[in-house]
């Protein structure tokens, strides 16, 4: 049934409406308490989500300090002349220096034909070319220079480049350009019908080739066991030239070996007759080692002297073997270039045994057939240098690894003059990295500090109700109002405490000069003489000449400050950013972490609130319904009695 209308004029003549809003609203004013409740805890999730946040950077920052990929661990070459050799490491490459001179660098082979004319018939014709990595066949069916260029471009591949240069309006040149660097990617070809002879694509010079292919001895059959000084005699194809040996070798001591130093050697038996017993056991010759004895068989193995002829001249290369597997010996290096090959001479110590085998060589001899370019562009090179005084070649300008240890060089121009190249930390990239983390620890500490502050008693007196007997919760609001959002909250105060411990920890370290606390390297909370009071805000401040300095001079020793492998077995255990790393997991860990607990706790509390909202918003609906019924019976009952009263009064009036 329809609640009565309230208000209508000729009522009860009071304000029911008013009446009613003002009913209500003091029924909702402890649903405005609970909304300002929520705003307020949206206010201290962002401010938990800002402290995680920025925990979270310093965090970040603190493990990429000590973490494999960090800047401790990455090494730069720096070069005095960088417009001639760059070149980049591996991480934890050893700090090294080297002195390089470029001499030459290595060249792309690049050829070119005689003059053809347009209407030049050619023949046809079958060739070889040959570029270091393959031989490709070419079958050309004869016709014009056109049909030859498109024939060629078809093969080229990843081997060669084809082009044409336009000499006059009915004449071109061929061209030739290896695809591989160095002496290696020389063109070599097989002309058998003379087709590339006609075109002067190649000239009367046969070519050497190289190859790597297994050596034979004279008189001997691999594996070679050597038990004394042998000579051994190769078998090679007249003409060869050798710019490599290699071989397996497995090297053991003959006699046995015991404890206490001494060699055993069994010699015949011997019967021995006691009573009705008879003995027979070898008989034991015992000899103790010589201190040198031990100390060659613990090291050298052979002496291997390679003989080979250098200029009309008997030249001799010697090496020595200290441990078994693979070997090789580089002649064209001692030689500077392949030399014939004439004996290899093996000389095992004393008392050992050794066996040989896997003989190979690279060679270098003439083919028959194979010839070399007429016209050269630019003739093919490999690149020269001048290490530590010493020449060398390399077959390529960019990524050589065997220079230095770890490192990939790339060679961009001739020098004059030795450039000294050096394996050094980047100090610059550590102090940016240290620099950030410091300013991290100081976003983080100065954060809570602005948001931990406690108002006064005077301000919370201040603000009380003048009356005795009212509560004090407008007090307390407005003092939390004045205080921060973590005032003498447990949580950030633990945080701030473990930051300082961290930071003001003294920490174990191998390295001379050891950096034990931050202050060794320049960071600290304040210069001598600073104010108490800026000291006491536990921000860090970098001494940069100090931090240069000890980055400069001892990259090691700040490394281990920051990241130390305290038991040796590999993995980081120790040091300033290990530390506060460990200290703030539970703080950034997203899920079940000190600061994410929080912010559940203060969403379950918005979401309780909001129930309440929501539940006290429909009993006061009813609760105005209810109102309005009664109200409006009221006003009903009201316009009856002032009828009634009416309707009596003009009844009971004098002369009716």
């Amino acid at each position: 049934m329809p609640a009565p209308m309230v208000g209508i004029p000729g009522g009860s003549g009071m304000q029911t409406q008013v009446m009613i809003q003002q009913l209500i609203e003091i029924e909702r004013k402890p649903l405005m308490r609970l909304e300002e409740e929520n705003k307020r805890n949206q206010i201290r999730i962002q401010a938990w989500e800002e402290l995680r946040n920025r925990a979270r950077v310093l965090s970040n920052l603190s493990r990429d300090l000590y973490s494999f990929s960090g800047p401790f661990t990455v090494r730069t070459i720096v070069s005095s002349d960088p417009g001639a050799i760059t070149g980049s490491t591996s991480p934890d490459v050893e700090e090294v220096s080297q002195s390089i001179q470029v001499l030459a660098l290595a060249t792309y082979h690049q050829i070119h034909s005689r003059q053809i004319q347009d209407s030049e018939d050619l023949p046809a014709a079958t060739f070889r070319i040959n570029t270091g990595n393959k031989d490709i066949e070419v079958k050309f069916q004869g016709g014009k220079f056109p049909a030859l260029e498109r024939l060629l471009r078809q093969h080229a591949g990843n081997d060669f480049e084809v082009s044409s240069v336009r000499i006059t309006s009915d004449r071109s040149l061929l061209t030739l350009r290896s695809k591989n660097i160095g002496v290696a990617g020389a063109f070599k070809f097989t002309d058998p019908d003379g087709l590339l002879r006609n075109l002067e694509i190649v000239g009367e010079t046969k070519q050497q080739k190289t190859a790597t292919e297994a050596l034979a001895l004279k008189d001997r059959t691999a594996p070679v066991t050597v038990a004394k000084a042998e000579t051994l005699l190769p078998v090679l194809v007249e003409g060869t030239t050798v710019s490599k040996l290699y071989f397996s070798s497995a090297f053991k001591v003959t006699k046995a070996d015991v404890p206490d130093g001494q060699t055993v050697t069994l010699g015949p038996d011997v019967r021995e007759q006691i009573g009705e017993v008879e003995l027979n056991a070898p008989d034991i010759e015992r000899r103790r080692q010589t201190r040198e004895e031990k100390a060659l068989q613990g090291a050298l193995q052979a002496e291997v002297i390679v003989i080979y002829d250098h200029m009309g001249a008997r030249k001799e290369l010697k090496m020595e073997l200290r441990g078994d597997g693979d070997q090789s010996v580089d002649i064209a290096a001692a030689a500077g270039g392949p030399a014939k090959l004439l004996e290899i001479r093996v000389i095992p110590v004393p008392a050992s045994e050794g066996e040989l085998k896997d003989f190979r060589v690279d060679t270098m001899r003439e083919e028959e057939g194979l010839f070399g370019p007429k016209h050269e562009t630019t003739p093919a090179k490999d690149t020269r240098l001048l290490v530590n005084g010493v020449e060398v070649t390399r077959p390529r300008n960019e990524g050589i690894t065997d220079l230095i240890k770890g490192a990939s060089l790339n060679f961009h121009r001739t020098t004059e003059s030795a450039v000294h190249l050096k394996v050094q930390h980047q100090s610059d990239e550590i102090k940016k990295k240290i620099k950030e983390w410091v300013e991290a620890h100081n976003a983080l500490v100065q954060f809570v500090r602005e948001n931990d502050k406690f108002g006064s008693k005077d301000e919370f007196q201040m603000n009380r109700p003048t009356d005795p007997n009212a509560g004090i919760d407008e007090g307390l609001r407005k003092l939390e109002d004045a205080s921060g959002i973590f005032a003498g909250d447990a949580v950030t105060r633990r945080l701030i405490a473990q930051l300082q411990s961290a930071v003001a920890q003294s920490y174990p370290t191998r390295q001379q000069p050891a950096f034990r606390v931050i202050g060794d390297i320049g960071i600290s909370t304040g210069a001598v003489g600073s104010d108490w009071k800026d000291i006491q805000k536990g921000l860090l401040v970098i001494d940069d000449a100090k931090l240069d300095d000890a980055l400069g001079r001892h990259p090691e020793s700040v490394r281990e400050l920051f990241a130390a492998d305290g038991n040796e077995d590999g993995v980081t255990d120790n040091g300033i950013a290990y530390a506060i790393n460990r200290d703030l997991a539970p703080y950034v860990t997203v899920s079940g972490g000190v600061i994410a607990s929080r912010i559940d706790l203060l969403q379950e509390q918005i979401k309780s609130n909001k129930k309440q909202i929501y539940n006290k918003e429909l009993s006061l609906k009813q609760k105005e319904q209810q109102l309005r019924e009664k109200f409006g019976r009221m006003e009903t009952q009201m316009r009856q009695n002032r009828s009634t009263s009416e309707y009596l009064k003009n009844r009971l009036s004098p002369g009716q």
